[in-house]
């Protein structure tokens, strides 16, 4: 078990079009807006990582990092654990499963908006190690 520090680099963009409707007529009047930044920001956390025999190995990850650039402040969380088995010395399979939560706000003089964006499920994958 150890520390871990990393940089995660984002790249988010909001925007929002209204067009006015009423009565069914679209009227003169249509609004856009939009906002975007890039969002470079050290991902702190804590990693995990334990051989059991030879063949296999459990591992888990966790960070977190929270970031206020431009107009946009946001909050990233990372979960990870997983399972190695290299039944051969250079080839093997992992299965994990991964969540990431995104949760970022924006607010503008003339637009403000949030994003809450969920990214989990399982991995399985082959691995060749050189």
């Amino acid at each position: 078990m150890g520390p871990r520090v990393g940089l995660v680099w984002y790249r988010m963009e909001l925007g929002i079009k209204l067009d006015v409707d009423v009565g069914g007529n679209q009227g003169g009047g249509a609004a856009s807006s939009r906002v975007s930044a890039d969002v470079p920001a050290p991902m702190i956390g804590a990693g995990w990582r334990w051989t059991p025999s030879d063949d296999w190995r459990l591992s888990a990850d966790v960070g977190y990092f929270t970031v206020s650039v431009d107009d946009i402040d946001g909050d990233i969380y990372f979960g990870r654990a997983g399972v190695e088995w290299f039944p051969w010395e250079r080839t093997g399979f992992t299965l994990d499963y991964t969540y990431t939560r995104i949760e970022a706000d924006a607010d503008k003089d003339s637009f403000s908006g949030n994003v809450d964006f969920k990214d989990a499920g399982l991995r399985l994958g082959f691995v060749y190690r050189f």
